[in-house]
């Protein structure tokens, strides 16, 4: 008697510890899932400014830092301009403002302008969108007071 309560007794351990692995594969799988899709949309630095608000004075100020790269992109024209060029305009936007690049590193840089399509990049050159067009217009018609 006492052999057959134990092998009842392993028999429902087994099937116990059997459901609950089904059941962490499944909350697994599931949780796969969900950050998968985290990761093919990856952090974007400075979250709290998208492009819209880039033409709002009192953001200006941040929008800043963008500015001499678009610049120099535009003035590339339709080639585009070699990313190590690029990155001397990060160096120099790092140096005056440290606190809003703090953590960020110039793939990040790139990677905002690009998100925000001011920008496209084919990994070796950039080159400027429309979009980053309108913007640095705006920007140089702000900056010498003429209505853009």
């Amino acid at each position: 008697m006492p052999l057959l309560v134990m092998a009842l007794a392993s028999l429902l351990m087994f099937l116990l510890i059997s459901v609950l692995l089904a059941v962490a594969k499944a909350a697994e799988r599931r949780e796969r899932r969900r950050t998968s899709v985290r990761r093919r949309t990856p952090p974007r630095p400075f979250r709290v400014l998208p492009l819209a608000l880039a033409f709002d004075p009192e953001r200006a100020m941040i929008w800043e830092t963008q500015v001499p790269a678009l610049e120099l992109v535009c003035r590339a024209g339709s080639k585009g301009l070699a990313i190590e060029r690029l990155h001397g305009c990060y160096l120099v936007a790092a140096r005056r403002s440290p606190e809003l690049f703090e953590g960020c590193k110039f793939e990040r840089w790139l990677a905002f302008l690009e998100e925000e399509r001011l920008i496209v990049n084919d990994g070796e050159r950039v080159a400027i969108t429309p979009e980053g067009y309108q913007f640095v217009k705006y920007r140089v018609s702000r900056e010498a007071g003429v209505p853009a």
